[in-house]
């Protein structure tokens, strides 16, 4: 029996299946329970959502290395870095 997806990517994926399955079926499906366009600008919104929700946490962590930096003069450093990639 199919299970809906609990995880976020999973769901992202699945929502984007969905949009391609309906847009290839439109003979099939031509009032489906949810619009195409409804469902895309859905799931726009929420990777609009997720990136700016990324960046904010990339800012506060090079905020927070940035208040470190003056301690560097007191031989702080710290020896690790976070990568942190938006796409």
């Amino acid at each position: 029996m199919a299970r809906f997806p609990l995880k976020e990517a999973e769901i992202v994926a699945l929502a984007e299946a969905m949009i391609t399955g309906l847009t290839a079926n439109a003979v099939l499906y031509p009032a489906p329970p949810v619009a195409v366009l409804d469902l895309t600008t859905a799931k726009t919104a929420y990777i609009t959502a997720l990136n700016t929700a990324i960046a904010a946490a990339a800012f506060g962590l090079w905020s927070f290395f940035l208040l470190l930096s003056p301690l560097n003069r007191f031989g702080f450093s710290p020896e690790f870095s976070l990568p942190i990639q938006i796409t």
